[in-house]
């Protein structure tokens, strides 16, 4: 992309732009304007129409029956044991699907995919090769309560009409691209598929528009706020759909996906820890894993901070004794310097501006 960002980090097999110019400005522009992402962080593979549906019902713990082309769906993928692997959005169109892959988790979730069509194969389900489009597409991803008006100016009036979850045809000075109204924090978010060659002109002529350049620190701060999956940073060796908190990706009444049995044992037994989300003051220093106690006990460990601009707080997500996963609680964390009061608090912790009926 035609913009530098000040700096980069690495998430899994990915190197991110982590700010561009100034957080503050990049977090007002997402909660307020518009906001431009550079999304080729996301792996995105290609299932053929034909043999797909077997694939996607034995990985896939989700009613993809009814996603008709045009239409899209977001869940899990797990490994045996019942274990998060990655989340995905799962797109269908008129000759193949695309499984949109969480951030770095592309190569990891292709070899995942080529290894269960191989045994479908071995099956006699059929052989199924799933294929890296990354060649065919780069992704730009545009959220914010007008990111739709940047949209229209690129694409015409027709594209803001996209229903949540759904993905149509357009093309930029004659070359196709896919428009998915699929975003991350909350606010209006598209991502907008295009090729390679044009990703950059495509970038600068959604800055002309007044698209502003953000970083995924701006990103990952307001997937929080809005309690969306992060897998980079919550999820763990040995970590489970329960407690994570991603039981609602999940469908029990799908038949042998991957992972099912130990799925519905922990349903059944229930998990050994909840995730909750913890509000602190702003800008205290926090080690990794900190201990969240109360009167002294011990009830569970951080996973994952971010200062939110929006909350004016530092924002957590916790692993707790299931006992204590409720909203309302005063606790404490072990902070770098001493104690720091914390309160528990639920999801979405923040309200969006895009779900305001005043926009327009």
């Amino acid at each position: 992309m035609p913009a530098t960002p000040i700096r980069t980090v690495t998430i899994g097999h990915a190197v991110v732009p982590w700010t561009y110019t100034d957080d503050e400005r990049e977090y007002h522009a997402l909660r307020h304007e518009a906001a431009l992402f550079d999304l080729n962080s996301t792996g995105l593979i290609a299932l053929p129409t034909a043999g797909a549906q077997a694939l996607l019902r034995a990985v896939v713990p989700g009613d993809l029956g009814s996603v008709f082309p045009g239409q899209s769906a977001t869940s899990l993928l797990l490994d045996p044991e019942g274990h998060p692997l990655d989340t995905v959005t799962v797109y269908r169109l008129r000759d193949r699907w695309l499984i949109e892959t969480a951030f770095g988790r592309g190569p990891d979730t292709l070899a995942h995919l080529i290894s269960a069509g191989a045994a479908l194969d071995g099956g006699g389900g059929g052989a199924v090769e799933p294929v890296d489009v990354r060649t065919e597409f780069s992704t730009l991803g545009l959220e914010g309560p007008f990111a739709w008006r940047v949209l229209r100016e690129l694409l015409g009036d027709g594209v803001t009409s996209v229903p949540l979850g759904g993905i149509v045809h357009r093309t930029w000075r004659d070359a196709p691209v896919l428009v998915a109204r699929s975003g991350y924090t909350g606010e209006y978010g598209y991502k907008v598929f295009v090729p390679p060659a044009l990703a950059d002109d495509l970038f600068d002529a959604a800055v002309a528009k007044s698209a502003v350049p953000a970083g995924y620190r701006t990103l990952e701060a307001a997937m929080l706020e809005v309690r969306q999956p992060l897998p980079h940073r919550e999820v763990g060796p040995g970590d489970t759909v329960l407690g994570c908190g991603y039981n609602w990706l999940v469908d029990l009444d799908q038949p042998d996906f991957i992972g099912r049995d130990a799925v519905l044992a922990e349903f059944k037994t229930g998990p050994a820890v909840r995730t909750v989300g913890l509000t602190m003051p702003r800008g205290v220093e926090l080690p990794e894993h900190a201990e969240v106690s109360v009167a002294g006990l011990t009830i569970g460990r951080l996973i994952h901070h971010a200062d939110s601009p929006g909350l004016a707080c530092t924002l957590a997500l916790a692993r707790i004794a299931p006992e204590w996963a409720a909203s309302g609680f005063d606790w404490e964390v072990a902070g770098a310097n001493g104690p720091i009061p914390a309160r528990s608090v639920s999801s979405p912790y923040l309200v969006p501006l895009s779900w305001s009926t005043s926009i327009a």
